[in-house]
């Protein structure tokens, strides 16, 4: 809630999924310039979605790679190979404030992301 209402703030419109299955539909319609996802979720986790995610950008390279930034409190490190083995661009832990959020959309989309 505290990240939708900062990117509402910032004049973003963040488009929410209730759990994995839902972010990969809503992927495959729709382009983002970054993805937020959360790895515990119901129905599918976050690390299976991303793969599912990857998997359709590999099968239509028209649509680009999307930075993918797991949102979770879950100690994932820091370790890039092993992040981007499970397809994650990188982890923003939660809770974050709106110092990181701004950190993070500035890092992996920052010709979409200006800083407000």
């Amino acid at each position: 809630m505290l990240v939708t209402a900062v990117l509402t703030r910032w004049g973003v419109v963040p488009t929410m999924a209730c759990n994995g299955e839902q972010a990969v539909l809503i992927s495959e319609r729709q382009d983002f310039d970054i993805v937020l996802m959360d790895i515990l979720m119901p129905v599918m986790d976050g690390v299976v979605a991303t793969a599912k995610i990857r998997q359709a950008e590999r099968e239509n390279p028209l649509r680009g790679q999307v930075p993918i930034v797991a949102y979770t409190s879950l100690d994932l490190g820091t370790d890039t190979a092993r992040l981007a083995q499970i397809g994650l661009t990188a982890v923003l832990p939660k809770p974050c404030n709106a110092t990181s959020l701004e950190a993070c959309l500035a890092r992996w989309c920052p010709d979409k992301f200006l800083a407000n």
